[in-house]
């Protein structure tokens, strides 16, 4: 029988063999590109400072964002389906939704602007986390499912410690 290791090879290798999961096994990883978590501790503490040492502001914004986790994949289901096809254009929208979410962000002169980029942006991130899983799913022999999704969630958490750490 094979080790741990040795599994978690195979699914590398698979992934590796096939472009179009290794590409969707990359979409959480990229979605950590400017850390939500740092970048909302900043503003809290030194643009939009509400509370003590701005923790009303950090409570906004992260409320704002898992309103938007939350809503994004319910508004999304509404416009398309569940084929390959729409969850990629899907996806290709979330990332899209990002970038205009830390534009919003980083202009925003008040703070219920800058909570309307935190809704966007946890929408944008939990439409690719949502419909990238459900590609995974789609796309992935069953004996090897969980071996990729060992190696995405791997990538995933390289990606959130190399932008923290950045």
């Amino acid at each position: 029988p094979e080790g741990g290791w040795q599994n978690f090879l195979n699914g590398m290798n698979y992934v590796r063999r096939d472009l179009d999961v290794g590409l969707v096994t990359l979409v959480k990883a990229l979605g950590q590109v400017g850390s939500f978590d740092i970048i909302a501790a900043l503003y809290a503490a030194h643009v939009f400072r509400e509370g003590q040492e701005g923790a009303t502001t950090l409570g906004l914004m992260f409320t704002a964002f898992g309103v938007g986790a939350v809503i994004g994949p319910l508004i999304s289901n509404r416009f398309g389906n569940t084929t390959a096809v729409w969850l990629r254009r899907a996806i290709l929208a979330g990332f899209v939704c990002m970038p205009l979410a830390w534009l919003i962000v980083g202009i925003a002169p008040t703070l219920p602007l800058a909570l309307v980029g935190c809704v966007l942006r946890g929408a944008g991130g939990s439409i690719n986390w949502t419909y990238s899983d459900v590609l995974l799913q789609m796309t992935v022999p069953n004996h090897l499912l969980g071996r990729v999704f060992a190696f995405d969630i791997a990538i995933f958490t390289l990606a959130v410690s190399i932008s923290l750490w950045l």
